[in-house]
């Protein structure tokens, strides 16, 4: 009886307890649930409706995103990614003590990341990826010691890495009561001078964040130096910090963290060399520190990262050659080492101290049978390209660049059959384009200018029906451009200009109805434009100067050509004739030059109706009348030159020393170095030319190459003086590794101006950026940041709009460029920019009281404002006159001004 009695007792305690711990419980849930709904109330914006469901109706836990542990209800997850949510975080989330999992990953919130989530105390993955978060990470995240992944990547944080993360030195209070410890309390504790509060129970702690598996900040504003007390977040997987604005070394430390498979600290402003621990890092599968200023050489330790898939070093300040050790990376699937400062030739020999070899051994680079990427330039590289190379048959995309590559290309060519992109202009190249380049018929960009390049071009070319782009200009090819070029009807860009190209341009050219951008200048084509062309709606680009072509300018060619929006260039031909009307229909044309023609008859009025055109040159025909009063008057400076006769500025001595000599510091060249230089400016040595200027290479008596840049003084009167003093001056000045850097010059009056740079003007004016160039760099090939502008302007447009730059129509159906649209756009206010936005954005943008009430109309609310205002910048930033954009400088201050509002 009295067993019974103890056994009821016990029963009655128990039920005590469980009553007790419900009672207490509930005010725990009732916290929870205001933390949800304070959570909902700061989102401003649920298209999908998401959170539609998160009301009293139901259990919290039936709630879309939220999950509960099963036992005590309590919110262990908020999963609510991809839902187009707009709004800030709560900071009553705070509230969730046992939240395990927030995952907000690519939606549209805002403001700074509340520090109360560092209470979150059970928090094993935060991830806010891909929102639009500012201000600073907040040092109480280093509270969260079981926190396996943080991500926090694209968002707009601002600050330095909190040493909070992985260092206990910040630390104002450190508890580990009640704990099992399996380590030992670090002597350091005793430099923790702001320590406050020091007990022994409470978390399982032996570090900050020291269970961290993934540290993922990347695409931030972060600044500062990359902390070496990252080193001591051993577990950690994937740290990758790329596109931010970290600056200094590479911490030796990182190499401590010896399970990590990927580090990315690409796109930021480090400008150390790479330190030696990194390559203790033998998990490594990804290693990116592009984009950078580091320095150095590339040690042949990176040949004991047996693991790595992807290595991207190029965009830095890289020197010395690529260790031969690199071949023993047999995995590697990703090589990048373009834009660098590498010399020496291609690796072909293995090398034996990172291996253990047995039986026969492979050669070189060949033996990397995983390359699916590898790029060499730019860069100072030099030899021939190895044979071995061919054997990488996996690779799809290979760039040996703006090199110094010699010999030829040779037939093992034909063996990279997945090829897609073979990039290796701007060498020194030479004998004929080999024949198995037609079994490359995966091949959809293929560029080889800047070469010596001879003999014909193959037919069996032919056969790469996929190309998009075919660039060979600025070789040695000749004879007649071969019919069955004009079968490969998906090409975009076709490059032939300066070689030696002869016959007339076939009327088969119509069939290329996709082209943008069309360079037959600088050969020895005759005969006239052939009308067929007029199919060739797309293009926006057509340069047929120095050439042989007679006959009259089809005004039905031109009536067709609505896309042009670049340049038309048919100067230095023999053409005759009125110049068209239809000229004046074109009217999205920023550069027009007819120069040195046999073109008669009055200028035509029509030519007003060019609105976008800043570049007009008429000179060297025999026309009459003047530029039409209207054109006078466009929104942007026109710059024009007509046949007229030249007011001569007499002097009194023959060859006086040009005012700007004593304020720079370059070499004056005399006459005859320069002329023996360019084998007296020999036809064969021209790399570039315009009506204003030929460039020339050409070789100094000490062996250095140089590229001469001669005016054309038929173009300037004696005031051209001022012209090359104002050009000279500019040129000295800017340093960039990308610019020519200006040695001398050449001097004498009404005789010869010459520009002496170092090196050679070596990039492709066209490769990859139809669309996004401007167009003085198009037709002038002048490189300044101003190019950079307009680009920047081009890409926010097809940001906002979803729409390439390329192959537009507008309402009509006629082609029109990105920048017409914006215009057409801008005229009709913000409801003309909702007609040409990205529908995900305009869905984002609609208001609540519209949609209630049609007819209201409102003013407009912040986020139309600043969509307005970025219409705007864009829309400045590619005005066709370069002095009229703004500098990136200013760009960035009206950004700022937008985000700040």
């Amino acid at each position: 009886m009295a067993s019974q009695n103890v056994f009821i007792l016990h029963i009655f305690i128990f039920c005590s307890v469980l009553l007790t711990a419900a009672r207490s419980a509930e005010p725990g849930l009732e916290a929870e649930v205001e933390a949800l709904k304070a959570f909902k109330n700061a989102i401003k914006h649920d298209p999908s409706g998401a959170l539609a469901g998160w009301s009293e109706a139901s259990h919290h836990c039936n709630w879309t995103g939220v999950a509960c542990d099963e036992s005590s209800n309590q919110v262990i997850a908020i999963s609510l990614g991809g839902m187009e949510l707009r709004g800030e975080i709560s900071p009553f989330l705070g509230n969730l003590s046992g939240l395990q999992v927030l995952d907000l990953t690519s939606n549209s919130f805002e403001g700074h990341i509340p520090p109360q989530l560092g209470l979150c105390s059970q928090l094993v993955k935060l991830v806010l990826y891909d929102n639009s978060f500012s201000g600073r990470i907040p040092v109480e995240l280093g509270d969260l010691r079981k926190l396996q992944t943080l991500d926090l990547g694209g968002n707009y944080l601002n600050g330095s890495i909190p040493e909070s993360l992985c260092d206990c030195t910040s630390m104002l209070q450190f508890g580990v009561i009640f704990n099992n410890l399996t380590g030992i309390i670090p002597e350091k504790i005793g430099n923790l001078v702001n320590l406050q509060l020091f007990v022994a129970y409470g978390n399982n702690l032996v570090g900050n964040l020291s269970n961290l598996e993934y540290l993922l900040l990347f695409e931030n504003s972060l600044v500062g130096n990359i902390p070496s007390e990252l080193g001591r977040c051993e577990k950690l997987v994937k740290l990758d910090l790329y596109t931010n604005q970290f600056s200094g070394v590479i911490p030796k430390e990182l190499g401590n963290l010896i399970n990590l498979e990927q580090l990315r600290l690409s796109q930021n402003r480090l400008n150390s060399t790479i330190p030696l621990s990194l390559f203790q890092l033998k998990s490594l599968t990804h290693l990116g520190l592009s984009n950078n200023m580091l320095t150095g050489g590339i040690a042949p330790e990176v040949g004991s990262l047996r693991s790595l898939l992807v290595l991207t070093l190029h965009s830095n300040n890289f020197t010395g050659e690529i260790p031969a050790s690199i071949t023993n990376l047999s995995n590697l699937s990703y090589l990048s080492l373009g834009d660098n400062f590498l010399t020496g030739e291609i690796p072909s020999n293995i090398d034996l101290s990172f291996n253990r070899i047995t039986g026969k051994l492979p050669q070189g680079l060949g033996q990397l049978y995983n390359l699916t990427t590898l790029s060499l330039g730019p860069n100072q590289m030099s030899g021939e390209i190895p044979e071995e190379l061919y054997n990488c048959s996996n690779l799809i995309i290979l760039s040996l660049a703006e090199n110094n590559f010699s010999g030829m290309l040779g037939p093992g060519i034909g063996k990279l059959y997945n090829l897609q992109i073979l990039k290796s202009g701007f060498n020194s190249l030479v004998g004929p384009i080999p024949t198995e380049i037609g079994n490359l018929t995966q091949l959809f960009f293929l560029s080889l200018p800047g070469n010596s390049f001879s003999g014909h071009i193959p037919p069996e070319l032919s056969k790469l029906t996929l190309l998009q782009g075919l660039a060979l200009n600025s070789n040695a090819l000749e004879g007649p451009i071969p019919e069955n070029i004009f079968g490969l009807t998906r090409l975009t860009v076709l490059l032939l200009g300066l070689n030696r190209f002869t016959g007339p341009i076939s009327t088969s050219i119509s069939k290329l109805e996709m082209l943008s951008v069309l360079d037959l200048h600088g050969n020895l084509l005759n005969g006239s434009i052939p009308t067929s062309m007029e199919h060739l709606i797309r293009l926006m680009s057509l340069d047929l100067s120095h050439n042989h072509l007679t006959g009259s300018i089809p005004g039905s060619v031109m009536a067709k050509m609505k896309s042009m929006q670049i340049f038309l260039n048919l100067s230095y031909n023999h053409l005759d004739g009125n110049i068209p009307l239809e000229l004046g229909m074109l009217d999205g044309v920023q550069a027009i030059d007819l120069a040195n023609n046999n073109l008669s008859g009055i200028i035509p009025k029509t030519l007003a109706g060019c609105r976008n055109l800043f570049s007009l040159d008429l000179s060297g025909n025999r026309l009459t009348g003047s530029i039409p009063a209207e054109a006078l008057f466009l929104p942007w400076r026109l710059h024009y030159s007509v046949n007229m006769p030249k007011r001569h500025k007499t002097t009194s001595t023959e060859n006086p020393e040009p005012e700007f000599t004593s304020a720079l510091k370059l070499i004056r060249y005399d006459r005859n170095e320069i002329e023996n230089a360019t084998s007296f400016f020999s036809e064969e040595n021209i790399i570039g030319a315009s009506s204003l200027s030929t460039v020339y290479k050409g070789q100094l008596e000490d062996g250095k190459t140089v590229a001469v840049k001669q005016l054309n003084l038929q173009q300037f009167s004696a005031e051209s003086d001022k012209c090359f003093y104002r050009e000279i001056k500019t040129l000295s000045q800017l340093r960039h590794r990308h610019l020519v850097k200006v040695l001398g010059y050449a001097w004498e009056s009404g005789k010869l101006k010459a520009l002496d740079g170092n090196g050679l003007c070596s990039s492709s004016a066209f490769e990859g950026t139809i669309g996004y160039m401007a167009p003085e760099f198009a037709y002038m090939r002048r490189v300044t940041t101003k190019v950079d502008v307009f680009s920047f302007g081009i890409v926010v447009m097809e940001v906002l709009m979803k729409r390439r730059p390329t192959g537009l129509t507008g309402k009509d159906g006629s082609p029109i460029s990105l920048r017409q649209l914006v215009e057409e756009a801008l005229v009709n206010g913000i409801n003309g920019l909702l007609q040409v936005l990205d529908p995900v954005i305009t869905k984002n943008l609609t208001r609540e009281e519209e949609a209630l009430d049609p007819v209201i109309t409102k003013s407009l609310t912040k986020e139309e404002e600043a969509l307005e205002q970025l219409f705007q910048i864009a829309f400045s930033c590619t005005n066709p006159n370069p002095e009229e954009r703004p500098n990136m400088n200013e760009v960035l201050s009206y950004l700022q001004k937008i985000s700040a509002r």
